[in-house]
């Protein structure tokens, strides 16, 4: 996995650190993530996983990644997929 330095991570790039308050997210994916297909030759894209993730953020970390999961098995249907589906959710601690 790598960062990609768009513009969302420019001003985090520049700094060492990044704090995560209590109740925060941090979702970390491979490009299998957003590069499913479904039988259409349509990829699962960013929008899409950004919008279930703004959706249901109020999740643990494990119900998220299930979820997500289960969106892109619904996005592909039978479609086969040709890389892997890599994430890792880091769910600060609540205080």
């Amino acid at each position: 996995m790598g960062l990609d330095p768009g513009d969302v991570f420019q001003e985090a790039l520049s700094e060492s650190i990044l704090k995560l308050a209590p109740g925060d997210k941090l979702l970390l994916f491979t490009d299998g993530i957003i590069e499913a297909m479904n039988n259409n030759k349509e990829e699962f894209g960013e929008k899409r996983l950004l919008k279930f993730v703004k959706t249901n953020r109020h999740l643990p970390a494990t119900a998220l990644r299930e979820g997500i999961l289960a969106e892109i098995k619904a996005f592909s249907a039978e479609a086969a997929q040709h890389d892997d589906l890599t994430m890792v959710i880091v769910d600060a601690n609540r205080a």
